[in-house]
This record gives C-alpha cells, structure tokens and sequence, in this order.
C-alpha cells in the first residue's frame, strides 16, 4: 500500500473564447499476451473472472479475441452494457456480461469508434463505425444511416446525448468538427471546427443545462456553456503539469456538480470548478511514468477509484477505497492492454475490457 494525498497545486485557466464560424488510447511498443475481451470482479481487483461468450445455435461463441475500445452502460437499466470493438462490431449483454450477443447488420463488423443510449429512451441508440454514423430505433436488431462524413479519413469519435429534453445529440470528429442534431438525426449542424485538432470525447454535463465538455487528443479540453456556440479553451495554461493536454480519458464524477477527472499522459487532474482551476490526484504509480488506460469511479462511493496502466508492457490494476490517500495494486487477468473500466451502478462490480495492440494481431 502507498500512501497518496491531492497535490496542493492550483492553476487558474486563462480562458481563451472561441466564437461560432467541434477516448484516446495509444499503445506501448513490445509484446502483450493472454485474452482480450471482458471480465468481472466482485472483490474490488483482488480476483477477476472471463465474461466474454456469445450463445448460439452450435454453442457459446468464445469472444477472447475481441478487443474492447470502448465499455457503455444504458443509462436506464444498470444491467445492459454495449462493448465496442476494434474491428468485430458491437456487442450487448442484459445480464452484466454473463452473455453476450452481436447487434444487427451493419454494425456486426467493423471498428466501432462512438456509441451513446438516449437518456430516455433505452431502445434508441447511436453508434459511429469510421465517417458513419447509424441509429436503431429497436433495441440494436436494425440500424439506418443518419450521418455520413463526405472525407472517408475523417472518423467519427464520440457521440452524446444531452441528458435535458430535446436531448440534443452531439457528434465530434478527427478533423476537428462538432455536430448536433435536435431532430433525433434527421438533420445535422456544424457548431464549430477547431482547426488541425483531432478531437477524441464529447460528454454533457448532467447537472447543468447547455453545458459540454470536449476533449481533443494534444490540445487539451474545451468547454461550451451555451449547447456549443462558443466554447473556452481550458488546460492552456498549465505548465506545471507536463503533458497534461495530451488526453486519455475524461470523467464526470457521478454526483457531484463541477467535479470532472482529466486523466492524461502526465497522470491524473481534477476539478471542483468546472475546469477553471484544477489539481493533481496523487497516485501511484508516479505522475508521467505510466500510460492510464482505464479509469472509473464508484457510482455510490466516491472513495472508490480504480484505474489501469501499463509500464512498458506490464499493466497494473491500481484502487484507492479512501479518496487517494493511498493506493493498492492487483494483478490482472491478462497481459493484454486494460482499455475499459466501468463499475456497475449498484452492485459496484468492477468490468475490465483488454484490447491486443494493432501490432500483435
């Protein structure tokens, strides 16, 4: 156990106002080893088990080789995860990964990049597979196109939804572009495009109307407090941090307004202000040592942190249960790289999606 406490380091961002005219991972190099896919702890990290199989008519499909990118949960029924992976398509289970099943064409293949639920709406979902963006209207069995970007370079990187009625939904893409529709996908707008940005994640903020956050991958973090017309730039002066712009991760904290963890490749920040002012989270392993993968934080239990990262090609499962005053470590199930954390709503069972790095495949 190491004991860990907040750095007392405060910066305020000088926000730079952008008028109206828009998650990360990156690999190690070396060998990795063992099976990708889904797995489960009920003991905090301590012990974890493989929860990645598919029933079929010939037997349970083994879905080992399946890379998770991303790890979503429905926002109306904490049972019901969406794994999208690198190249197989999306997946759902209705029973917290104790099976799985492949969603309807075309989105059975493929590398999936964003997927977001309707906040209100558990049958209606959006997914983007590279410059495409699909919608299904029952429960994932059927998809239509609703988005296409004209340049086939340009991918789709995240979807939103914001959770206040008419529940705009909010894409961004590599390019540097933001979107919305507020007809449900029949009609789209660019808000804006940040020029030579690739921009990564778009989350709203689920306690204040109008206001979203943009992460873009060497640029740092953008925030709109007027559904996207303009947006602040944030993170641009802090240089005690090195590296702290290139993103990995971005969460809001699950009840607590203005509180948001900016994870990075120089380690983990956070703020209690909505991102004018932040400070380092202690953690251990020490700050810009390591690659931060996963990252998730108890619904219920904010002392309850957990993250992934991988030193060279050795990853670790790091949890705090007292705020980060200090932390534990736990061996993994797999030598693969830890992408995805999420913690179920209720019962706090730890998820982990493992992803083969491009090169080892």
């Amino acid at each position: 156990m190491t004991s860990s406490t907040y750095i007392k380091t405060s910066v305020l961002i000088g926000a730079a106002l952008i008028f109206l005219g828009a998650g990360c991972v990156s690999f190690n190099e070396g060998g990795t080893s063992g099976s990708a896919g889904m797995f489960v702890s009920t003991s905090q990290g301590e012990e974890w088990k493989k929860i990645a199989t598919e029933p079929t008519v010939d037997g349970n499909k083994d879905l080992s080789n399946s890379s998770v990118y991303r790890l979503e949960g429905d926002p109306q029924d904490p049972d019901t995860m969406y794994w999208a992976t690198r190249g197989q398509g999306l997946f759902f289970t209705y029973d917290n990964g104790k099976t799985w099943r492949g969603v309807g064409a075309p989105l059975n293949t493929g590398f999936i990049y964003a997927m977001a639920v309707h906040p209100k709406d558990k049958c209606t979902m959006y997914a983007s597979v590279g410059s495409t963006v699909f919608k299904s209207s029952d429960c994932a069995r059927s998809w239509k196109n609703v988005y296409r970007e004209s340049r086939s370079t340009v991918r789709v990187q995240s979807i939103a939804f914001s959770p206040f009625p008419p529940y705009q939904i909010m894409l961004v893409d590599s390019d540097g572009g933001v979107h919305q529709s507020i007809d449900e996908g029949v009609s789209w707008d660019t808000l804006v495009r940040f020029k030579k940005t690739n921009l990564h994640n778009v989350i709203f903020d689920p306690f204040v109307e109008k206001t979203v956050y943009i992460a873009s991958k060497k640029k740092g973090l953008f925030r709109s407090r007027d559904g996207g017309v303009t947006w602040d730039a944030l993170l641009d002066n802090i240089k005690s941090f090195p590296q702290a712009k290139q993103y990995r991760r971005m969460v809001y904290h699950p009840y607590k307004q203005n509180v948001l963890y900016w994870v990075s490749e120089y380690g983990i920040l956070v703020t209690e202000d909505g991102g004018d002012r932040w400070e380092e989270l202690s953690i251990n392993p020490p700050a810009g040592s390591a690659k931060i993968y996963g990252f998730a934080i108890n619904p219920k239990n904010d002392q309850e942190i957990y993250f992934t990262a991988t030193i060279g090609t050795r990853s670790t499962f790091y949890a705090t249960t007292n705020g980060a005053k200090s932390w534990e470590t736990e061996k993994l199930p797999s030598g693969q790289v830890p992408t995805a954390l999420r913690i179920h709503p209720e019962d706090g069972f730890v998820y982990l999606g493992m992803t083969v790095p491009p090169e080892n495949k």
